[in-house]
C-alpha cells in the first residue's frame, strides 16, 4: 500500500491540492525507484477526492501534467518537483528526460 507524504514541505493541503488533480508524492519505503515518488493512483475509484472521468493511464502522464503545469507557474507542481530533486533526484531526472 502506498502512503502519501505529509510533511512540513509537503502539507496536507498540498496533498489534497494534487489529490484533486489525480496525483500525489506517495512515501515507497525500500522501492527500487526510490523512497518518494510522484506517481498516481492505482486505483482512483477508492480516493474520494480524485477526479472522475479519471485522467491518467500511467505515472507516466502525471509526469507529464505535473512537469507542464510546473513549466505553466504553477507552485503546486514546482513545489512537488523541487521536492522530487532534493529527496529523489533519480525520479527527477526520470521526469525531466520525458517527452512533454
Amino acid at each position: 500500500m502506498k502512503t502519501t507524504v505529509q510533511n512540513s514541505v509537503w502539507s496536507a493541503d498540498d496533498s489534497a491540492a494534487a489529490s484533486r488533480e489525480g496525483w500525489d508524492l506517495f512515501a515507497c519505503s525500500g522501492s527500487a525507484h526510490g523512497d518518494l515518488q510522484l506517481q498516481r493512483f492505482d486505483c482512483p475509484a477508492e480516493v474520494e477526492s480524485a477526479p472522475n472521468p479519471y485522467p491518467f493511464a500511467t505515472d507516466t502522464d502525471v509526469w507529464r501534467h505535473v512537469r507542464t503545469r510546473a513549466a505553466g507557474g504553477s507552485a503546486l507542481h514546482r513545489k512537488a518537483l523541487a521536492i522530487l530533486r532534493t529527496m529523489n533526484p533519480e525520479e527527477a531526472q526520470r521526469i525531466a528526460r520525458i517527452d512533454v
